[in-house]
């Protein structure tokens, strides 16, 4: 008992030392109020519409008004909108459209690397060497050019990869102990269906580089954990399937116009 508390409290300790790392790498983003980069102001005035749009309650997100000279655009079709629905949210709370975006982007490098730690740790049972892999995944020099050089909501996908790969963990594992599937692994199925429709909308060619990865991911530990029972497979198809079919709203019209 003792050794599972001090387990957990060292789990703690080490989470929220990348919490500390995470407010570290996106105080930058506070420093000013507005700064240049490649795609923000792109982002800025898209995320007005966004606000603006969702509030006189069209949904999913289509159309911005104020954009093309003031006629409009339907540049929802054809850009991630993942992130301008989370500036819709937090504008609740700060109502700035900048300091909104802001959020979004700072939350990116806190959620990011816990959740690379609780995947990893749950591969490997090794707590240093999770928090290793999670730090340098933070610090990686690619997520702060995203971030503070071209403001690119492409850092949405990388967010959101170790949350699929941790549920996808955790469903695969949970086939091991179990003849039939469960109704806790219908509902971590379920979870993760939502969180990959999540990630179809974050970003267009992020996720056509980051879901072949997922699924060999998936395939092998499947083979590895030799789970092929077939409606344990069939399950985790339609969790792949569920992806897109959360997320065809934005891709098929992306794809078809």
């Amino acid at each position: 008992m003792k050794t599972f508390i001090k387990e957990k409290i060292y789990t703690i300790l080490l989470i929220l030392l990348l919490i500390l790392f995470g407010l570290f790498c996106s105080k930058g983003l506070f420093k000013e109020y507005g700064f240049a980069t490649h795609d923000g102001d792109h982002h800025i005035s898209r995320s007005f519409d966004a606000i603006q749009t969702l509030k006189e309650g069209h949904f999913p997100l289509r159309w911005a008004g104020s954009l093309n000279g003031w006629c409009g655009v339907p540049v929802f079709n054809f850009f991630y909108p993942l992130v301008y629905y989370l500036v819709f949210l937090v504008n609740f709370l700060i109502k700035d459209v900048i300091n909104s975006l802001k959020v979004v982007a700072s939350l990116s490098f806190i959620v990011a690397p816990i959740f690379f730690y609780l995947w990893l740790n749950k591969e490997t049972k090794n707590k240093i060497a999770s928090f290793t892999g999670a730090f340098l995944y933070l610090f990686v020099p690619y997520r702060f050019l995203l971030v503070y050089v071209r403001f690119s909501p492409e850092f949405m996908a990388y967010t959101i990869l170790p949350i699929a790969l941790w549920l996808l963990a955790i469903l695969i594992d949970s086939f091991k102990s179990e003849k039939y599937i469960s109704k806790k692994s219908w509902l971590i199925a379920f979870i993760l269906s939502i969180v990959g429709g999540v990630f179809i909308i974050s970003h267009n060619f992020a996720v056509l580089l980051l879901l072949p990865i997922i699924v060999m991911y998936a395939a092998l530990k499947l083979w590895k954990e030799k789970i092929f029972a077939k409606e344990k497979l069939m399950l985790i198809v339609f969790v792949f399937v569920s992806f897109i079919g959360i997320g065809s709203f934005f891709v098929g019209p992306m794809l078809l116009e």
